[in-house]
């Protein structure tokens, strides 16, 4: 490889950042060019160094994934974006096919996984679990399958029990800012702008 691979990394928890960083820094041939703590200031980081790929964290305080890989292709179709969250984003993969995100990784992933899906995206090429290939299915063929994820299953059951956003924050080990933008996008995804509604559109439609 001629040069080394510029790598942004845009992930809210500062030691889950320092952890992927030390990882990244062990290829010989990546540079990590910079941290960032939030969507916005990892777009500007975008615009300021134009790196080669983002490892970008699903789950930030200010602005989900999907939104911030839409608004970097925007201005850098050719930019790689490797998403890397620690919940299960299956039920979003299509999603992240329309914005043509390059790859997709859990945050449990290190060493050889990392190195492989570099290499592989810089091939052109990507690396899917074979957990998720299997559910994979063409577009037209899709089987139906519930809008929620699991992980909004249950959080939505948490709502329902009478949890704070803070107690939901403590619970699952997440920032309350977390909590609040992912209940945001089930709200957006059930079509309803209120708590209120949001349980009773999930108790008369998708409880499980």
């Amino acid at each position: 490889m001629n040069r080394k691979i510029r790598i942004l990394i845009i992930e809210d928890h500062p030691l889950m950042a320092n952890a992927t960083k030390d990882q990244l820094a062990k290829i010989e041939f990546v540079e990590v060019v910079g941290l960032a703590y939030d969507a916005w200031a990892g777009l500007k980081l975008v615009e300021d160094l134009t790196p080669d790929m983002v490892f970008l964290d699903f789950n930030l305080p200010d602005l989900f994934g999907d939104e911030v890989a839409r608004r970097i292709k925007a201005k850098h179709p050719h930019m790689h974006i490797i998403i890397f969250s620690g919940i299960d984003l299956t039920d979003l993969y299509n999603c992240f096919i329309e914005i043509q995100v390059s790859g997709i990784i859990s945050k449990e992933s290190m060493g050889e996984v990392l190195v492989d899906m570099i290499n592989s995206i810089m091939k052109g090429q990507t690396i899917v679990p074979l957990s998720v290939f299997h559910q994979l299915r063409l577009s037209g063929h899709a089987a139906p399958r519930e809008v929620l994820s699991e992980d909004e299953h249950n959080l939505m059951e948490m709502v329902i029990k009478g949890y704070t956003n803070e107690q939901i924050a403590l619970e699952i080990h997440m920032s309350k800012r977390s909590v609040d933008n992912y209940l945001k996008k089930i709200y957006q995804k059930l079509g309803v702008k209120l708590r209120t509604q949001a349980i009773s559109n999930y108790l008369e439609n998708h409880q499980r």
